[in-house]
């Protein structure tokens, strides 16, 4: 099982030009004795610790290479009345990247308020982040996600919510900019 694990992780690195150095290991599954089986006992418990320190690796590549790619989503701020705003579709992101990058941007812009709509297969979640007091992320999500046929909400700064509906994120963006513009 662990080197299916390893074998698993060194594909998924492979799909997304991950480079990772690791050798899977020759493991002698020869027993003839109990200090045989001592032996096995210790290299299986190397090779569990290998593939932790291997897949934690990974995940650590895998989301500075993720962070680094979301840093693009600064081309997509629009400058509003009272602050800035981004609004964008994404898809099959990792929620906790998604959240970092979120609070990178809310750090580095005054009065932004950020919604993404993050798309995995028919379904859709909605992360909200804002610094801006006028736009509740709560509301603004739990709106969302009631167009795509979910639910959702949270504070006024932070909100998740998902949905059943992809269909839909187009209209909550230009939902979303048509009540900003009346303010």
């Amino acid at each position: 099982k662990l080197t299916i694990k390893a074998k698993s992780i060194l594909q998924e690195a492979r799909n997304e030009r991950i480079k990772l150095n690791y050798q899977l290991p020759d493991i002698n599954y020869d027993i003839n004795s109990y200090s045989d089986i001592v032996r096995l006992k210790e290299e299986l418990n190397g090779l569990s610790n290998n593939v932790k320190n291997l897949e934690k690796e990974y995940n650590k590549i895998k989301e500075e290479k993720l962070v680094s790619s979301l840093s693009s989503l600064k081309d997509d701020i629009k400058k509003v009345i009272g602050g800035y705003l981004l609004l964008k579709k994404v898809e099959n992101m990792n929620t906790n990247s998604l959240k970092q990058v979120m609070d990178n941007l809310a750090n580095e812009y005054k009065n932004i308020f950020i919604l993404l709509a993050n798309v995995n297969g028919d379904s859709v979640s909605f992360l909200a982040r804002s610094n801006n007091p006028s736009l509740n992320a709560g509301t603004i999500v739990k709106d969302a996600a009631m167009m795509s046929l979910g639910n959702g909400g949270g504070s006024p700064t932070f909100a998740q919510g998902a949905g059943k509906k992809t269909t839909e994120i187009e209209k909550i963006f230009e939902k979303i900019i048509k009540e900003l513009s009346y303010e």
